[in-house]
């Protein structure tokens, strides 16, 4: 197919010690998806999922390798904490993008 999926989601300095949850809360993690043509070495579309959904991790294709499709998980909408996964396809040659799943928000046991 010739094409690659990325994702982005965090810089160093907001991994290397744990999330910094001032930069989670004021939505300066990554929430775009990049798509690449491997051939050319070039970027050819990128769609972003909002600002609000931080930390797009997973970028999964599907298992079937002439399949134009696949997902990618989210860890967290910063408007409900809740997480996401999202369905990527490419259709006429465009890629889309749709959050096909949510995983509601769980508080953490108290220790």
């Amino acid at each position: 197919r010739d094409y690659m999926v990325s994702s982005e989601w965090a810089l160093p300095p907001q991994f290397e010690n744990g999330i910094v949850p001032e930069d989670l809360l004021s939505n300066k993690y990554g929430h775009r998806v990049h798509f690449w043509n491997l051939r050319e070495r070039r970027n050819i579309q990128t769609i972003d999922l909002g600002a609000n959904h931080q930390m797009a991790l997973e970028v999964r294709p599907a298992h079937d390798p002439v399949k134009e499709y696949g997902f990618i998980g989210v860890v967290v909408d910063t408007t409900n904490l809740e997480g996401s996964i999202w369905t990527w396809w490419r259709e006429d040659g465009k890629f889309h993008c749709e959050k096909t799943a949510t995983i509601p928000p769980e508080a953490a046991a108290k220790d």
